[in-house]
């Protein structure tokens, strides 16, 4: 209820006005973590954080840098932690890449972290002709064309040309009822 006066019959400004009290609120849980009692499973004791207390232990001056990090990957927070405690640059230094007869060698300038892949061929079953691979390239910025109806169709290289940039399209498709894992390597 409003105060009015009596004399002019207008409403009386109110000089003060009670505000709500300030809330402040606060994360209390970790995402898709229940109980804290489950912290302790995100991140695990391992080869990894056994050479980090070393390190600390030891006082070093030196980086701390460890080929055991791999081994600190069995969650997000592990694997974030771990990338938090070791000492990689901000800004790589120039690298040296030379490819040989054997791969790849690099003189590096800096510490980093290389991962790579094997690729094996599988010698246990022959791929049958269930499998379809359709690959098709085009150019990244020129990869329509319209026909005389006005309707638009993707316009496919034939011809590659050094200095231009293409995009690949690649569709794999099992006509069998069995599943087969497979990987494409492009």
């Amino acid at each position: 209820m409003q105060d009015v006066d009596i004399v002019s019959g207008k409403r009386k400004q109110e000089v003060y006005q009670e505000i709500e009290k300030t809330k402040e609120y606060a994360e209390m849980q970790y995402y898709n973590v229940k109980y804290f009692t489950d912290f302790v499973r995100l991140v695990n004791f391992n080869q990894f954080w056994f050479a980090f207390m070393e390190h600390i232990v030891s006082e070093s001056k030196r980086p701390f840098l460890s080929n055991q990090f791999k081994y600190a990957s069995k969650s997000y927070t592990d694997y974030i932690l771990a990338l938090a405690v070791i000492d990689l640059p901000f800004r790589a230094g120039n690298h040296r890449y030379e490819a040989n007869n054997r791969g790849l060698d690099i003189t590096t300038a800096s510490p980093l972290i290389a991962f790579y892949k094997e690729i094996i061929e599988d010698e246990k079953e022959e791929l049958e002709e269930d499998i379809m691979i359709l690959q098709r390239y085009f150019e990244a910025n020129d990869r329509y064309q319209f026909t005389k109806n006005n309707k638009k169709i993707e316009k496919y290289v034939t011809k590659f040309y050094a200095n231009r940039v293409y995009g690949c399209q690649i569709v794999v498709t099992n006509f069998s009822k069995k599943k087969i894992k497979s990987e494409i390597l492009y």
